[in-house]
């Protein structure tokens, strides 16, 4: 694999060359990793030093305590103080360097303009809101390691082609289209 202009992923295939979208691929394999965290239940957290302090208006809070236990599964570490204010003890792993406060109010946010109250639906927007935070950037520099995991993980993923939004994440340049570009 090698990377292009710190976007794509560009590999030989036996068809030709399969060029990746190297944050919708890492989207779709967040989305998957968290999804399945939630249906096993798990609570993987990594401890915070120091605590950080969550106030909410009513109404956020409120939805922060329906989808509570799934953002504890997702391994935040959070504790009701009361008035609307929360306490965040513990994050997931992958989402150091970013504001705890930010990237819950962007998963409240993502829940309460979901269009269906269905559970799984607000379970989706809310995970999906995570992995789009979490997951690198464009622009971000892979080593050689790190690309290797990330196509392993994505040919692992529940659907490589196309990413939990809805966008292509893989394309393949035929052999025979690149024969074509040199007649």
């Amino acid at each position: 694999h090698f990377q292009y202009r710190g976007q794509y992923i560009v590999s030989a295939t036996s068809s030709g060359l399969m060029i990746v979208d190297q944050h919708r691929a890492h989207l779709r394999v967040l989305y998957d990793k968290y999804m399945a965290q939630i249906a096993r239940q798990e609570n993987a957290s990594q401890g915070l030093l120091f605590p950080e302090l969550l106030t909410l208006p009513p109404s956020d809070a409120q939805i922060l305590e329906s989808i509570e236990d799934d953002v504890r599964h997702l391994g935040f570490d959070i504790v009701p103080i009361g008035g609307g204010s929360f306490s965040i003890n513990g994050l997931p792993s992958g989402i150091e360097g970013l504001e705890p406060q930010t990237v819950l109010c962007d998963m409240i946010e993502s829940v309460r303009h979901g269009k269906s109250l269905d559970l799984s639906e607000c379970r989706r927007r809310m995970v999906l809101s995570l992995a789009r935070v979490a997951a690198i950037v464009e622009g971000q520099v892979l080593s050689q390691d790190e690309m290797d995991v990330l196509m392993s993980d994505l040919f692992r993923s529940t659907n490589p082609n196309v990413s939990p939004d809805g966008k292509v994440i893989i394309v393949i340049l035929a052999q025979e289209s690149i024969g074509k570009m040199f007649l």
